[in-house]
């Protein structure tokens, strides 16, 4: 695996954004995330890791 910067990584952060933390039962009124600081979103914290294991899935000969 390799590491992506945060750079690379915010067109995902973006998309993740628009769908899904929109369906959240974490949002507020206004739609924004309302998780606290000491307990971020696990997407968010984890996102490095969630891309480059769906990236790395595409490039297996065993997937088809």
């Amino acid at each position: 695996m390799t590491s992506l910067t945060p750079l690379q990584l915010e067109p995902y952060r973006k998309a993740i954004t628009a769908r899904i933390c929109t369906l959240c039962n974490d949002r507020d009124g206004h739609g924004g995330c309302a998780r606290p600081a000491a307990d971020p979103c696990a997407l968010n914290s984890h996102l490095d890791l969630i891309v480059d294991s769906i990236l790395g899935v595409g490039e297996s000969p065993e997937v088809a």
